[in-house]
């Protein structure tokens, strides 16, 4: 077989392995990382959901206090008064009226913060209402996105079934020496070129300097030649 052929031949099935190569990169790093991210997005939408749906719980929780601490203090506002109006003395009287206007100021202070809580907690249950929308739309993207990921894991796993299978058709047509001088170098240099030329004396892989007798051993183009640093294929081509 003339080397030209061979060259040809040693070409298809670099090219089908690079293929090979490159979906086996996205399989098992680019579309893995993709989906991690789209997990890490719904895992961040849901917790600041749940983080503002607690906080609002709390603040219900908060003013389902005050209304009960509220209604104890008009209670006990009440009972003191009807004892006031049951007393003879004078110095009773008036430290009843002093115990009134004490839990009076109290009420007073409780009814300002139940307010401020209340329009607090109209405020939030809109926010949430908005947020709660948002994190459905949201969720709904992220979905959609994870399922195109899973269509593309999908339709490159095919690919690369019939890329393999093109391979092992095309290493066929390969003669053995150069084949196995082929396998060598891709198990070695890990990933594509695996055949390459010199040039200015280097190997055009790792690009490092190559000797005159594994320049010559490429030129004579008798046996396969390996790279001594990388141990890709050497050739090389005439210079034009």
């Amino acid at each position: 077989m003339l080397f030209v052929d061979i060259l040809k031949k040693l070409s298809v099935l670099q090219d089908l392995d690079g293929q090979v190569l490159i979906i086996r990169s996205m399989l098992d790093e680019d579309l893995p990382r993709a989906r991690s991210m789209v997990l890490d997005k719904e895992a961040a939408l849901k917790k600041a959901l749940t983080t503002t749906q607690d906080a609002f719980r709390q603040k219900q929780v908060r003013q389902k206090s005050l209304e009960s601490e509220l209604a104890a203090k008009e209670d006990l506002f009440a009972k003191q008064k009807t004892l006031q109006a049951s007393v003879k003395k004078i110095d009773e009287y008036n430290a009843l009226n002093h115990t009134l206007e004490q839990i009076d100021h109290e009420i007073t202070a409780l009814e300002d913060v139940e307010l401020k809580l209340l329009i607090e907690i109209d405020d939030n249950k809109k926010a949430i209402e908005a947020l709660e929308a948002q994190t459905i739309e949201g969720l709904a993207s992220l979905k959609a996105e994870m399922q195109l990921i899973d269509k593309r894991v999908s339709e490159l796993k095919k690919e690369k079934q019939t890329l393999e299978t093109e391979a092992i058709e095309a290493q066929k047509e390969v003669p053995p020496d150069w084949l196995n001088a082929y396998n060598f170098a891709k198990k070695q240099a890990k990933r594509p070129p695996f055949v390459v030329n010199i040039q200015d004396d280097r190997c055009q892989g790792c690009h490092l300097k190559i000797s005159s007798e594994k320049k010559q051993m490429a030129r004579d183009l008798k046996v396969p030649c390996h790279c001594d640093t990388c141990n890709r294929i050497l050739l090389k081509f005439p210079e034009q």
